[in-house]
């Protein structure tokens, strides 16, 4: 699996969607290399610049506390019982 540089999609290669697919089904865990691809572009889009870090937690710790609140909040929102779901509100949290 790789990531598009052209429009940061997520590009499977040989048996990887299914290998992945089979994850989510049989441990409910996004893989390991789904993560770190997903943080690479999240740090990209709040421009913390191209960083190529190798764990998870160095991307974590990366991230600003003020994003990490915000997202926080936002998904607390979302799943809240108390209000209806409007996904248009969400949608440019990054």
């Amino acid at each position: 699996m790789k990531i598009d540089g052209y429009d940061n999609t997520l590009v499977c290669e040989n048996e990887d969607l299914q290998t992945v697919l089979s994850y989510f089904k049989e441990y409910r865990k996004i893989p390991e290399c789904l993560e770190l691809a997903l943080l690479k572009i999240v740090s990209e889009q709040i421009a913390l610049g191209h960083i190529d870090y190798k764990t998870i937690d160095e991307y974590l710790m990366a991230l600003p506390n003020n994003f990490i609140n915000k997202t926080i909040k936002d998904i607390n929102a979302m799943f809240s019982s108390f209000s209806k779901v409007t996904y248009r509100v969400f949608q440019s949290s990054l």
